[in-house]
């Protein structure tokens, strides 16, 4: 799973999703990756701050299980938390 991120205006995260068929050929596959995302991102919402984040599940010859797909999403989420702080600031000061 790749996660891309920048800062947004507004006063909460927002999350995108991309699954294409050949990341999981299934729908139900990628129904099941989607919502495996959608509920670990909202359990770490509140410490993400303000930003637009996509989560691209990449193709892959071998499939994590949910367990590991989980784990890493909760790992993820603070250094990607840690990475929007860093360039809210950088803009911030940039700013005229």
């Amino acid at each position: 799973m790749l996660l891309l991120a920048t800062p947004n205006q507004l006063d909460h995260p927002r999350l995108g999703l991309i699954v294409s068929r050949k990341a999981c050929a299934r729908a139900v596959g990628r129904n099941r990756i989607k919502r495996t995302t959608r509920e670990s991102f909202r359990l770490h919402q509140a410490q993400l701050g303000n930003g637009d984040i996509i989560a691209m599940a990449r193709p892959k010859r071998r499939r994590p299980s949910l367990a590991q797909l989980r784990a890493s999403l909760d790992a993820a989420w603070p250094q990607l938390a840690q990475k929007l702080r860093h360039r809210y600031t950088q803009q911030t000061i940039a700013a005229p």
